[in-house]
This record gives C-alpha cells, structure tokens and sequence, in this order.
C-alpha cells in the first residue's frame, strides 16, 4: 500500500485526535500568562557575586564566533525582537565577516538574555575602555577608573583571571603574559584563579577581518569584564557525531539552532517540520522546549528502516528512530507525532496550526526530491500511486501555501533553499509568489559546493486567522504574477547546474 493512502487511511482517526489535542493544548497555553524572558532562553543564568557589586558602563562587546554562515546580525535582531530587549548599536560599523559589534545596553541582564540563547555570540563583554595602543588604555585607566570600580578590584573578596585574545591572529604566549604584566595597574586584590574565576578580565585585539592582511598592532584594544558565554557549548552536544539517528542529509546543529532563533521559537510552541527526514531541525526546537512533530513521504527513515549512514554500521538499530533519538537527550517529552505523508497533498484539518515551520527540503543531490501523482487512465491497484519528481519551485510553493494556512499569526516561517551563484534573481521571484499573508523578514546564507550558495529564508504570517478566512482562495494562492512564476520554474535546473561543476561537493 503506497504512503498517501497510508496517510489518509490508517491515520486520519490519528490525525484528527493530533489535530484536537493541539487545539486543546494551544487554547490553555493561551490563556496562560505571557511567555517570560526565562521562557524563552535556552538556560538560565544568572550574574554572579562579582557583577552585582560592580557599576555598569552600559557598553557591550559581542564577540561572534567563526563561522561561514552570514547570520550574526539577523539572529541579533530576530532574539532582541523575541526577548524585548533594548539594545542599540550601528549597522554600517558592523564587517560582514567581523567579529565584534559594540553595542549599548541598559544593563548586564539584557546581555545575560541575549547570550543564553544566541548560537552566533562566544561571548558578551562588559567594556571599560577602547584605546588604539596599549599606552592609551594603561593612560586611561590611570586617570579616569571608576573609583568604584576601582575600589572593588583593590579588595580581596573575589577571584580572577586576565584573558587576552584575538580575532585573525594567533598571539604567541609570551606576548599575552606581557600584556597581563602590564595590566598590574588595575591593582588586582583578589586571588587568581585561571580555571572558574568570579571575574574575568578579558582584554580583545582588532586585527582586522583578514588574518592575512592583519597588522603588526592592532587596529583597536578593548579591556572589560566577562558577562557571559553564549552557547556555543550546544554545538558539540548535537553534534551529528554523536546524534542518534542521523542521515545523509542531516542538518548541521549550528544551522538548525540558527533557525530557530530566526523563527523565535519559545517554549510551549509547536513546531511543524514537513521534510523532516531525521528530524535535525526538531531535535534544537526540542532542546528550547517547543512540542515537536512532522511528515515525511519515506516512511522508512521515520521508522528506521533504511540502511544506516554510519562507517562500519551496515543497518540501523532496532529503536533507532527520532523519538528515541529525543529521549537520548532527555526531550522525549516534546515529541507529539511523525507521519507518513505527502507535503505536496496536504491531510491537515483546515483548523490545524502551529507557532512555527522549520524545513530543510530535499534538493536532489544526495536525497530526491519526491512526491506522488496518481496514474493515468489505469485500475485501481495498490501501485495506483507512485512517486514523481518534485521541482524545487513547485515544493517551495506548496511550502509557502501551507505555511500560509497553517501558521498562527505572527508564526515564522523558516526554510533553507539552495540555488547556483547568479541565480539569486530567480529566488527572489519565487519569493514574490508567496501568499499575500505571508511577509518577508530576511535571510542569511552560506556558500556550499563550489558556486552553490544555501540560503536560510524566514517569512512571518501577518494576516490573522479571520482574515485570512475571508480571502478568496484563488487570491490566497495564485501567483502575484506569470512572469515571476516562470522566472522561479528556472530553479528547477539547480541539480544539472551543481554537477555539472567541475569539482562538486556534498552538501
């Protein structure tokens, strides 16, 4: 029996009570109180002894981690949107590739938020002081140190340790134990401790964004205190290597986390994934507290059925599946439901919703992309249905359809899409066919395979449910215009494109 009348027969009773108990559930988590800023953040934490006695400056660094995904700044807007946080700073004083973005904040608790959830943040330090030369900084520190500050670092009631850093160059040891000697006029009295100090001292050289163009001094010095990390941390335990159940096509945890915070999941939402596969995006989702489900038309990677990707392993164990996947980490809690279903042929009620949609499609290199469509002028017969290719303009489209009837209002949207370089025109022209209550918000992306390029597309639902209701069918979905939707159908070339690359590469 082919999967769409597995989905339609066997799990519609399924699906209607799914659909019931969601309702109910989203009924009581609206009539709660308002999610909390604690809600929202991936953990909880809290200023120590040391930052609760020291005057703030309401400067902040952030210092962002290496990465190829260009997203520090719409993942900053996107967490300042979801956690009310008030935080100013210039956007042409911000490199592309750059590492550090001074920001100001009305106290150490707003940096403390932003850092317990963001992906892209190493850390967020508190700065006292920027100088172009170290003479510079020892000047002002000299004459102009908070007397309170300097008051408490003169006492012996805390432990620390002075860290030095920098972003495209590598500093050799000797140098940065010449730069902790010269800090000895900040007058530390409390006891070092390199290992879990109270306060940190971190001291960052701007070298530049280019490690071969860096110059023998830096171009800027900044001296403060330690707020937080950011949670960086997370990315080695989701790493793929030690996931459960991963595929071919598993989706990078850096990725997935990004897409979280770009679609603003909190705790308590219920997140929908319709390519799920093995679950990459819902395994972060679960991890911030969302209620996770999705659908998927191969049903023997939601059941483990399929050979195992993993070197020396021939097949997948018994129990090796999402959920089980889930409980490893402890979330099996969050997990509502799979389906063996087609995203192309919708079996939701129409009364179905969810806070978010987070999907990594399959593009057609290491994974088809699939859908079924029912023979011609044939008997019915248990292969009545068989599987079809699947366009990428005609999935995106069914993605932005379903997102548009699924979605509560102000619910994101959030897919990754990948084109060749110098197609980005045609992209944006599928954008333009999406249902007029979706809207825009913005995108990040990453070169992957030579001239490849994935982008990460957040769109947010801004039509509410009754009016959205009163639409016309015909002016929710069409296209905004034929010449935009032939322009998008030329997507459709992406796998010829990619491999017809010299040296392609696996996503």
């Amino acid at each position: 029996m082919n999967s769409i009348r597995i989905a339609l027969s066997v799990y519609r009773p399924r699906l209607a009570i799914l659909s019931r108990n969601l309702m109910a559930q989203r009924n009581q988590l609206t009539q709660a109180s308002p999610p909390t800023k604690r809600d929202v953040s991936s953990e909880n934490h809290t200023l120590n002894y040391v930052h609760k006695n020291l005057p703030f400056s309401g400067r902040v660094l952030l210092v962002f981690a290496h990465t190829e995904i260009d997203c520090k700044l719409q993942e900053l807007s996107s967490l300042s949107d979801l956690l009310d946080l008030k935080i100013e700073y210039a956007n042409d004083s911000f490199e592309k590739k750059g590492a550090y973005l001074l920001t100001e904040m009305v106290s150490r608790e707003t940096a403390l938020m932003l850092a317990s959830r963001s992906i892209s943040i190493r850390y967020a330090i508190e700065v006292w002081y920027v100088a172009d030369s170290y003479e510079d900084l020892i000047a002002n520190i000299n004459s102009h140190l908070n007397p309170e500050v300097r008051s408490f670092l003169s006492s012996n009631s805390y432990s620390f340790a002075i860290r030095v850093s920098a972003f495209a160059k590598k500093l050799p040891q000797d140098y940065t134990l010449s730069i902790v000697n010269k800090l000895e006029v900040l007058e530390c009295g409390g006891t070092v401790n390199l290992t879990s100090p109270q306060l940190i001292i971190q001291v960052i050289e701007d070298y530049g964004v280019d490690p071969k163009l860096a110059p023998a001094k830096p171009n800027r010095i900044y001296i403060g205190a330690m707020i937080s990390e950011g949670q960086r941390r997370l990315l080695d335990r989701y790493s793929l290597d030690r996931r459960y159940f991963i595929g071919n096509t598993s989706l990078h945890p850096e990725i997935c986390f990004l897409m979280c915070n770009l679609a603003k999941v909190k705790k308590g939402d219920v997140v929908f994934d319709p390519f799920v596969g093995t679950g990459s995006t819902l395994v972060s989702c679960a991890h911030l507290g969302a209620y996770v489900m999705g659908t998927d038309i191969d049903r023997k990677i939601l059941h483990g059925w399929s050979k195992s990707t993993r070197s020396g392993q021939a097949h997948r164990l018994p129990d090796e599946c999402l959920r089980k996947g889930l409980e490893k980490y402890g979330l099996g809690g969050y997990y509502l439901d799979l389906l063996a279903a087609d995203a192309g042929r919708s079996v939701w009620r129409d009364g179905f919703l969810c806070d978010a949609i987070l999907t990594d499609p399959p593009y057609g290199i290491r994974e088809g992309a699939k859908k079924l469509k029912r023979k011609e002028k044939e008997a019915y017969s248990k292969d009545f249905y068989r599987f079809h290719q699947y366009s990428l303009s005609d999935l995106y489209l069914d993605l932005l359809r379903f997102s548009a009837q699924h979605l509560v209002t102000g619910g994101r949207v959030v897919f990754c899409f990948p084109c060749m370089i110098g197609d980005e025109a045609n992209l944006h022209a599928l954008l333009s066919c999406a249902p007029p209550s979706l809207r825009y918000v913005t995108q990040c992306s990453k070169v992957f395979g030579g001239n490849a390029i994935r982008f990460i597309i957040c769109m947010e639902k801004v039509i509410s449910d009754g009016e959205l209701a009163r639409e016309p069918t015909g002016k929710l979905f069409a296209a905004v215009n034929r010449p935009s939707l032939e322009k998008a159908e030329k997507l459709n070339t992406f796998r010829a494109k990619y491999f017809s690359q010299d040296k392609p590469t696996n996503i």
